[in-house]
């Protein structure tokens, strides 16, 4: 008999709790006042305009200078040109990088990369960031300030 109670306990599922909580006042008082919900429909949506106003104009700054960019190292870089631009399009992902990272991305040997990085840094592309004789890092730090300008403006 003891056996058959624990398989009635275990074939039965347990009802579920359908008792409502108490309902609590409203904090958000907007329901009696319909022009507060408008304003701040109106104050969002502007925020909305704002910074989608200012991403659109980040983006076009962005495919600016990768046009002077790309104008630069196809007019300045000679055979090196194509080199160059893999770097640049690898700047917009990772826009700071080292020799090495260059010498792996074009598949060269470290001299030769260390002349296209001195190249990027001659045109005004890259700049030094660690001024150190070893494990020099640039930066791409005209496209960086880009966003800094925007957050500024935020």
């Amino acid at each position: 008999m003891a056996n058959q109670d624990c398989m009635q306990d275990v074939s039965r599922p347990q009802q579920p709790n359908y008792r409502v909580p108490p309902r609590e006042k409203p904090t958000d008082r907007s329901h009696e006042r319909p022009d507060a919900s408008k304003a701040w429909l109106a104050f969002f949506l502007r925020g909305v305009i704002e910074v989608s106003t200012q991403a659109a104009d980040t983006a076009r700054q962005i495919l600016l200078l990768r046009e002077d960019h790309r104008k630069a190292i196809t007019e300045r870089f000679g055979r090196a040109a194509g080199n160059g631009h893999r770097v640049l399009e690898h700047l917009y992902e990772h826009p700071m990088i080292s020799v090495r990272d260059v010498q792996e991305l074009i598949g060269s040997t470290y001299p030769a990369a260390n002349d296209l990085v001195v190249r990027l840094v001659e045109s005004g592309i890259l700049g030094e960031l660690i001024g150190r004789a070893r494990n020099r890092r640039f930066l791409y730090s005209q496209y960086v300030r880009l966003f800094s300008e925007t957050d500024q403006k935020v």
